[in-house]
């Protein structure tokens, strides 16, 4: 076969290749010839949106359009880093977790490659990520009823229980319907029990309270 020399400009100019063809003839010079890969137009995520609570975890995988085109998969979070954390950082997965804080950020992958030594973004999509507290879902007393009357203690405890355990707002607030009756002091015992304090605002005060939490 005889090349010439517009073809070997043509074949000394490309770089990435995919495999390479050898070209024969006789006794001829062999001449390389490359089959060049596309680089990525487009990538596809598998949603374009994810929800989390606090803590919790959820996969995004990304592929490159058309299929067998070239380019490296990178993650990054563009906005609101404290709201989540990626890893890996590379690859066509990766497991996004959330954080301690609730807010919305934006996850965008991009596919990048390398086009006469410069590195160039040939394509780029982004996925919004909510991050959701915990809410608060029961409180448990030890004692749902008390009598404080004159011939026992003016002080009585009561045990209060905040559920789940890692509810992103355990703090609670107490108040006495009447609190000419009673009195209430609140103590911390740890992120998720209280010591409630009632006590009878008077030796001689009599009736009935609610106590609300």
């Amino acid at each position: 076969l005889h090349f010439d020399t517009a073809l070997q400009r043509v074949v000394a100019q490309m770089e990435k290749s995919t495999s390479d063809l050898w070209l024969t003839e006789g006794t001829s010079t062999v001449i390389p010839t490359r089959v060049i890969a596309p680089s990525a137009t487009d990538i596809t995520l598998n949603t374009s949106t994810l929800t989390l609570q606090k803590g919790g975890t959820g996969e995004l995988s990304a592929e490159l359009i058309p299929a067998g085109s070239v380019g490296e998969i990178r993650w990054t979070v563009e906005n609101g880093a404290g709201f989540i954390g990626i890893s890996p950082s590379t690859g066509t997965t990766t497991t996004v977790t959330g954080s301690e804080i609730s807010g919305n950020t934006v996850i965008t992958v991009t596919a990048h490659l390398y086009v006469n030594n410069v590195e160039v973004t040939s394509a780029k999509k982004s996925c919004t990520v909510r991050v959701t507290p915990i809410l608060l879902s029961d409180i448990v007393l030890s004692a749902t009823s008390i009598n404080l009357t004159a011939t026992n203690a003016r002080t009585q405890i009561v045990t209060v229980t905040v559920l789940p355990d890692d509810a992103s707002n355990r703090e609670i607030n107490v108040a006495a319907v009447d609190p000419s009756l009673v009195s209430i002091t609140k103590v911390p015992l740890s992120n998720t029990r209280y010591e409630l304090r009632i006590t009878r605002a008077t030796p001689t005060s009599a009736g009935m309270s609610a106590v609300s939490a």
